[in-house]
């Protein structure tokens, strides 16, 4: 049982670093393409690449627009390691530990989750990009070093 736990806890962990880690990767490349000059065509098919995720974003879309791979790497549950995904995922295991964790803890990955939900899970365009994202992450600065 306790190995049970132990092995709960580092998914947890682990999901919610990748959630992280696939936000900032996205955030980074809109960044880098908004500063690049308009004669540069980098694109969005290198995130998918840097992902490792090129066969499984193939079968599911046609190209790789802004649209499709934003889609792909947020809020596609068909994708494991989308942000949406991997918040699931970390939900899954904070439930599995309810008794185990501090309330705050498992309460601000739930708000996490819903803000995620309510501010673009599933949604790739409409709210701009910056608002979205001052607002995801204040969202996250309760979880980090609880635990």
């Amino acid at each position: 049982m306790l190995s049970g736990h132990a092995e709960a806890i580092y998914w947890l962990g682990r999901y919610v670093e990748r959630a992280e880690d696939g936000a900032r990767l996205a955030n980074v490349h809109a960044n880098l393409l908004l500063d690049l000059p308009r004669r540069y065509a980098l694109g969005w098919a290198p995130l998918i690449a840097i992902t490792g995720t090129s066969t499984l974003f193939a079968e599911l879309y046609r190209e790789p627009s802004e649209r499709n791979v934003v889609r792909f790497l947020v809020a596609d549950e068909k994708n494991p390691g989308s942000i949406l995904s991997s918040l699931n995922a970390a939900r899954y295991n904070a439930r599995l530990l309810r008794d185990l964790l501090p309330r705050e803890a498992f309460e601000a990955l739930n708000v996490l989750w819903l803000r995620f939900l309510v501010h673009g899970g599933g949604r790739t365009s409409g709210v701009p990009r910056r608002d979205g994202q001052r607002k995801n992450r204040r969202s996250v600065r309760p979880a980090r070093g609880s635990g």
